[in-house]
């Protein structure tokens, strides 16, 4: 499955009008942002949805197997559900072969992307696969996720 440019994680820092760089220049470190209550209530009102892929074997021998693909997807997906923490209206988890071939992917992006209504919501989409380079047909090198039925020798 081609990686789609738009579906980006993007991380979100509210900073109230400081940046979000050290005070001496460099990276790394604590950054103090000061936020009113009014502040912080806004940066989470939006409604939160996950859709999180986790492919640890493909039906294709040539791929290796991945130990922590399932377990990425559901510890990521206990912290985001987590009402102290992540505290996300909806958080989908694939990881099954059925779920996993690029059509049904595909499919589930569609219904993803159709969650999104209101202009705070946010859309976390996360992958734990294989990832491979491959030739498009114009003979141009691409990225491509390696989804459940995906073959080795024809990406």
């Amino acid at each position: 499955m081609k990686a789609a440019p738009f579906l980006a994680l993007s991380l979100c820092c509210l900073t109230a009008g400081q940046g979000c760089v050290h005070p001496g220049g460099e990276k790394g470190g604590l950054v103090t942002v000061k936020a009113s209550a009014d502040e912080v209530q806004k940066a989470f009102s939006g409604r939160r949805f996950a859709l999180l892929v986790g492919i640890p074997r493909g039906g294709d021998e040539h791929w290796q197997p991945l130990r922590f693909a399932r377990k990425d997807v559901d510890d990521l997906g206990a912290v985001l559900q987590d009402p102290l923490r992540g505290r996300f209206a909806s958080v989908e988890a694939l990881t099954t072969p059925e779920q996993t071939t690029r059509a049904a992917l595909s499919a589930a992006l569609v219904r993803f992307a159709a969650l999104a209504t209101q202009p705070d919501d946010v859309l976390v989409l996360y992958v734990s696969a294989h990832g491979t380079l491959a030739r498009d047909a114009r003979g141009e090198l691409e990225r491509y996720h390696v989804t459940s039925d995906a073959e080795f020798h024809h990406v």
